[in-house]
């Protein structure tokens, strides 16, 4: 697999809805006469080329959607082959479910279902100084120290203290991923297994696993109880984090008969879908990790694959070894000239335009500027 393939589908949705108009033309422009300093020429020809290719992945696009579609609905004209990969393991949050945001110093993050429940009870600042004291190290530096993390936090929920029809309601408002039951229900045709492995909650796992058209297994972090008056009882806190999450990928593995000539679990024809630092061991014993939708650079370096956009079914063209022309659908460059252009965005506000487009504008530039080099 080629490192970093972007496939973006919400781009290439915007690139159809727009293109009708030249805008992407006028942006690709305006882009090359103000970062290279020419405002007296535009290479027109240079961004002709650019919606040529944007065309050319539009059309290899819709054909492999085609695809899917008629295998999902039952039309077996076209045949998805079989995938080399034997079960793939998911992380929820972010993942499954759509990541909430929270606006945090000038700029958007992604937060947690622990967030949205302390949020709901009025209570964020309690979980931000536990969650300061998790990253300083006041639970220790070990493989446990998530697990003490969630017990002081949990103990919290119990003083406030936290009643059953909150938490159902945090659970309910949740939304899942776009593309979410379209993928699972090609996984289930295809036979590939699936798990998840979360340090969230048991219950919206369960959910997910009812939603889904039934995931395989579930391993989730933090299962609550509740008396009969619904105020939390008790709570069991299982160990889904970090090198865990290995533990659980290979005694599943192990279990669905993935096993290496040895009999050992064969983690190389299985798939870890996540998108945060404590994914970040299972992506190194997964035969394929792919970082959907992260904001983590670090997760980003450490995935085979990166897919932005939201929409789940774009992990199926890498599973299914979907052969498209990487050259027209990735643009290398280096991190000065990347770092460079993605501050000339800022402070240009080229922020409205789609990262595919900037990627585009970017390979161009790189061009540019190496050509201006050589006349010099």
């Amino acid at each position: 697999m080629i490192k970093n393939w972007f496939h973006k589908s919400d781009a290439m949705r915007l690139i159809e809805q727009k293109r009708k108009d030249s805008i992407y033309l006028y942006f690709l422009a305006k882009g090359q006469r103000k970062y290279l300093g020419k405002p007296d020429k535009i290479n027109q020809e240079k961004a002709k080329e650019a919606l040529i290719l944007l065309d050319t992945q539009i059309t290899e696009y819709k054909s492999f959607r085609n695809k899917i579609e008629k295998y999902l609905y039952g039309k077996h004209e076209i045949e998805i082959k079989d995938s080399e990969y034997k079960m793939i393991f998911f992380d929820m949050d972010g993942v499954l479910f759509e990541k909430p945001w929270q606006e945090s110093k000038s700029r958007k993050v992604a937060i947690s279902s622990w967030d949205l429940l302390f949020k709901k009870l009025g209570q964020y600042d309690i979980y931000e100084a536990l969650k300061k004291n998790f990253e300083n190290g006041l639970y220790g530096d070990d493989v446990d120290s998530y697990v003490k993390w969630k017990e002081a936090t949990c103990k919290t929920l119990k003083i406030i203290p936290l009643k059953e029809k909150t938490f159902q309601e945090v659970i309910d408002s949740r939304i899942l991923s776009r593309g979410a039951k379209e993928l699972f229900q090609i996984l289930k045709k295809s036979k590939i297994k699936t798990a998840i492995i979360t340090g969230s909650f048991y219950r919206l796992a369960q959910r997910a696993q009812k939603e889904l058209d039934e995931v395989n297994h579930v391993r989730a972090h933090c299962r609550l109880f509740f008396d009969d008056n619904g105020l939390l009882k008790r709570w069991e806190l299982n160990k889904t984090d970090y090198n865990h999450k290995i533990e659980i990928m290979e005694e599943l593995a192990l279990k669905e008969g993935i096993i290496d000539k040895n009999g050992h679990p064969d983690l190389n024809q299985c798939v870890y879908v996540g998108d945060d630092v404590n994914d970040l061991e299972a992506f190194g014993a997964a035969g394929l990790a792919i970082a959907f939708n992260s904001q983590k650079s670090i997760v980003k370096k450490a995935a085979d694959i990166i897919i932005v956009g939201g929409d789940l079914t774009e992990i199926l063209s890498p599973l299914f070894d979907f052969e498209m022309d990487k050259e027209k659908i990735s643009f290398y460059v280096s991190k000065d000239v990347k770092d460079e252009w993605l501050n000339f965005a800022k402070t240009k506000d080229y922020s409205t335009l789609p990262d595919f487009i900037m990627k585009i504008i970017e390979f161009y530039i790189k061009e540019e500027r190496a050509s201006l080099k050589n006349i010099e």
